[in-house]
């Protein structure tokens, strides 16, 4: 693990070098109009008004504005940028139409989080989530085979439909993102999750017991994916892989909190166990809605601001 943050990582996003690039176009561009509209003044009989527009353009600074509003950090800065939300006392971007967008940073918890906090906030959620999952992962099997005499094989035919169940729903659950956001479809498939949990501590039938076991497992894990593309948005390419590296403390965490649910379950049943495990989920989740509004369209930004800015303006 020490070894993995003294190299950088390589992936795909690479969100605040597009945004300075934005902003340096935007400046070039703003200081060419100028002087070729001033020049225009100048020499009026000429004859060279008809290569230059009379069309207003917004200023450079507007979008240098813009472009800070939207939190675009700088050279040592170790996130990227907050998501559009709507407000009146926005700034106004223009859009291809003709109309015009407001974009101000968001916070949190009465504006003492901003994006900076987003991969401290996913760790710790995550850390919280994964402890609450080792309490009862590796007492399934016996809970079934004690609890309801279910034979080996029953028992591993379950844990073979998992991954199934788990692919599917990780498949759904890109498509709601889409339209949701990502973090909105993190929590809501955790909730299921610990909601499935709480009913398998209350439920006396097998089957309804094996099915909720696979649901259990299946929207707690779909949205993995979901949550590490986040980090990724929020995290400076040059320090992904120390963020990476620190899934392995997860794990080790993970087997901690299993020897945790041993005790608990000699002492006072699996049942039980399965409460306080939901009770860990809960914490996770609490941490995770606040990271909601924070992570909103982050990605989406962006998309946003490629079309309106870079050919606009270049015509």
């Amino acid at each position: 693990m020490v070894l993995l943050f003294q190299f950088d990582d390589d992936l795909a996003f690479e969100n605040r070098q597009y945004l300075l690039a934005i902003e340096q176009e935007l400046s070039a561009i703003g200081r060419n109009f100028t002087a070729d509209y001033s020049s225009d003044y100048d020499s009026a009989s000429s004859g060279r008004d008809r290569f230059y527009s009379r069309i207003s353009t917004p200023s450079t600074t507007e979008f240098s504005q813009l472009l800070r509003a939207g939190r675009v950090p700088s050279a040592s800065s170790s996130y990227y940028f907050a998501a559009p939300l709507l407000s009146d006392s926005s700034i106004n971007v223009p859009l291809t139409d003709g109309g015009r967008a407001p974009i101000r940073p968001v916070s949190a918890c009465c504006r003492m989080l901003d994006a900076g906090h987003v991969p401290y906030l996913l760790f710790v959620s995550d850390l919280i989530v994964s402890n609450g999952m080792g309490l009862v992962t590796a007492f399934f099997p016996l809970f079934f085979l004690q609890e309801y005499k279910l034979s080996p094989v029953r028992v591993q035919t379950l844990f073979a439909l998992q991954p199934l169940g788990v692919a599917l729903l990780s498949f759904l659950a890109q498509l709601a993102s889409n339209s949701t956001g990502r973090m909105s479809i993190v929590v809501i498939t955790r909730a299921l999750g610990t909601v499935s949990l709480l009913l398998m501590a209350a439920s006396r039938e097998v089957t309804d017991q094996s099915v909720l076991f696979l649901a259990h497992g299946a929207f707690m894990q779909c949205t993995d994916p979901l949550r590490r593309s986040v980090l990724m948005d929020f995290v400076p390419k040059s320090h992904r892989a120390r963020w990476n590296s620190l899934t392995g403390l997860t794990a080790a965490s993970w087997a901690g909190s299993a020897v945790l649910g041993g005790f608990i379950v000699e002492s006072y049943g699996y049942r039980l166990c399965f409460l306080a495990a939901a009770l860990v989920y809960i914490c996770g989740l609490t941490i995770e809605t606040v990271l909601i509004p924070l992570t909103r369209h982050a990605v989406e930004t962006v998309e946003y601001l490629k079309p309106a800015s870079t050919h606009r303006y270049q015509e």
